[in-house]
């Protein structure tokens, strides 16, 4: 959910509100997992808190539970295909753990760099975590919307869990 969060909060906006949805359309046996946000969400399943609105310079504390079949490394990664506001679209791949996650939003060429933390991000098996996290109170560049899917890869390029995502900055 924070890697949606950032996502979405770097891709467009003098917005206020973050809106994001997501459905997971495959998850590995093996696998399971839990995001909850302590508000601005309206719904609730078993992956965790859904129909999230986020309002820009507050703060929100995410509880992350599951098992991991394998732990989360260097060579694991997600994928991102995204159309925004049915006008373009863009696709990019970064790691999860030990490296950044650069790459640029075509057409408002906004240049996106996240620190992401050292390997493993979570090691295999049972794991709880919690993080707060502040959209950050910069302007975005615009307003509009998104959907399209996200995929984690485990280490050795097979598909973990995918997502399909829609939201948009209001």
């Amino acid at each position: 959910m924070v890697v949606l969060v950032l996502f979405g909060s770097a891709l467009l906006s003098s917005v206020t509100n973050l809106t994001l949805s997501r459905t997971v359309t495959q998850i590995e046996e093996g696998y399971q997992f839990s995001i909850m946000v302590d508000k601005g969400c309206s719904k609730v399943d078993e992956y965790g808190s859904n129909d999230c609105i986020f309002e820009w310079d507050k703060e929100y504390t995410v509880n992350y539970t599951g098992v991991l079949a394998e732990a989360i490394g260097k060579k694991s990664v997600i994928e991102s295909k995204i159309r925004v506001d049915d006008f373009y679209s863009f696709s990019e791949s970064c790691p999860l753990c030990g490296a950044n996650c650069t790459f640029t939003i075509p057409v408002i060429k906004l240049y996106v760099d996240v620190v992401l933390p050292s390997c493993p991000l979570i090691k295999a098996g049972p794991f709880s975590h919690i993080k707060k996290f502040r959209l950050n109170d910069t302007e975005p560049p615009l307003r509009g919307s998104f959907k399209g899917s996200l995929i984690l890869s485990d280490s050795h390029g097979q598909s973990v869990v995918t997502f399909a995502v829609s939201g948009g900055l209001s």
